[in-house]
């Protein structure tokens, strides 16, 4: 394997950087939106159970790709690669948007429970996250990354429910808490 499973974990979390050279690992974060939509996408019962079972199929095989030497080299036509040795991570991106985007344009047809039930999924691994000890990452970037998704995930809830209001209000007073929260880090 090309790095410890618990340690990818941590991947998945803004303000994480570890390196780009060799000793390094691929980056998964592509905002909290996303990463909520990408599950949503499974919940929206107009998308065909194949398309769902395909896009499970090419995520499966890029963590495999990243999971696995061989598949990796293979990537880089089957040589060492010199820096940045997940480089063609931008595919999988480019698949979890995809599907982001596709879940986002259907998103009255995800059920108000999947918005619940993802805060508390993304909360238990925030709290595996919390125990693995890794340099790249701190308490406060998990804990931003949790309420984030959270703030996010409330926002999609209330937009699905048509409380525009409430929606412009949180908004706003996200905005506002993240941008004293990031001058007082600074």
């Amino acid at each position: 394997y090309a790095f410890d499973s618990k340690d990818i974990i941590i991947k998945f979390f803004n303000g994480v950087y570890d390196s780009i050279t060799n000793n390094g690992m691929p980056f998964f974060y592509c905002g909290v939106v996303v990463m909520i939509m990408f599950l949503g996408f499974f919940f929206v019962k107009s998308i065909k159970l194949q398309k769902k079972v395909l896009l499970i199929a090419i995520t499966a095989f890029f963590i495999c790709s990243f999971s696995l030497t061989f598949l990796n080299y293979a990537w880089h036509v089957f040589q060492k690669p010199n820096w940045f040795p997940f480089r063609f991570g931008f595919l999988l991106f480019f698949v979890i948007i995809y599907a982001a985007a596709i879940a986002f344009d259907r998103i009255k047809e995800i059920p108000w429970h999947f918005f619940v039930a993802a805060i508390a999924l993304f909360a238990m691994i925030s709290m595996i996250a919390s125990n693995v000890s890794n340099p790249a990452i701190s308490k406060d970037d998990i804990q931003l990354t949790l309420a984030l998704f959270t703030i996010c995930a409330l926002v999609m809830l209330l937009m699905n429910y048509k409380k525009t209001a409430l929606v412009y209000i949180v908004c706003f007073a996200t905005i506002c808490t993240a941008s004293v929260y990031d001058i007082s880090r600074h």
